[in-house]
Order: C-alpha cells, then structure tokens, then sequence
C-alpha cells in the first residue's frame, strides 16, 4: 500500500479543486450524489454504469459521516476504478478490512485533515483526531497508525 502515492494525489487534487470538500471534490470529479434509506450498518457505496460513477449515501447518517463516506469513495472513485463497492462488501463479508478499504479509509482522513495543522496531526490520538473532524469513536478502527506517524 503505497500511502505516499495515495496522500500526494488527495492533496494535488485538493489544490486543482481549490477545495477540501468531498461534495465539492465529487462534483470537479463529475460524480453524482445521491441519497438512499441504507442498513444502518452501511454508511455509503459507489456505483459505476456507462462511465458514470455514483456515490450513494446513507441518509440516516449525520452531515460528519457524509462528510467522510463521500471522502472514502472519492478514494475508490480515483484508486479502485471499475470496482463496484456493494459487489466488493459482497465477495469480502467477514474477512476484515481489505487494502482497498484500508487506502479509502486513509486518503479519507488526507482530506479531511488538509485544514488541520499537520505539525500537531504526529500528537494527537486517535480520539482526538477523530473529534477534529467531528466523527465518533466508532471511526477509530479505520485509522491506520502510519496516518498519525
């Protein structure tokens, strides 16, 4: 998993946007959002269909969660291309966190942390991370510690 690749590409695609934001970022990318009543175990899903790409969201989540499952696909939007990602849930249901999950969950937290002060980023715990950008302590399990080193 070549993290460094994963973190130079948010952050390039972060200035070409001029924006830190998953909806902001969808829309330059020309993903469309969309809404759904999903389980409450899924917060989000991407679709790919004659070369459109789909992000559906869980609309029982709160706008942090949105915020973080519209970045987490962003990942698999610009990493897993031709990948749908409810087939994948699919195929890897009980195996633990695959390396595609593990570089979407990571390049989510890039872009989410852009406006925090990088220096301070080495210093905090995972909870105090998680409170920076306003997510539960649920997210913690999809914090790789190689993103706080």
């Amino acid at each position: 998993m070549d993290y460094g690749k994963i973190k130079k590409s948010v952050t390039d695609l972060i200035e070409k946007c001029g924006s830190s934001d998953p909806f902001k970022i969808a829309k330059h990318l020309g993903c469309n959002i969309i809404y759904a009543d999903l389980s409450e175990e899924n917060f989000a899903f991407k679709v790919n269909s004659n070369r459109c790409t789909t992000i559906v969201l869980n609309e029982n989540k709160s706008e942090e969660e949105h915020r973080y499952s519209c970045a987490h696909e962003i990942i698999h939007v610009l990493f897993h291309k031709g990948v749908n990602t409810p087939f994948l849930r699919k195929q890897v249901d009980g195996l633990g966190i695959p390396r595609m999950e593990k570089e979407a969950n990571f390049g989510a937290f890039v872009m989410l942390t852009t406006n925090l002060d990088a220096d301070c980023i080495s210093y905090y715990t995972k909870s105090q991370l998680l409170r920076a950008v306003g997510l539960s302590s649920e997210f913690e399990c999809f914090i790789e510690r190689d993103f706080l080193d």
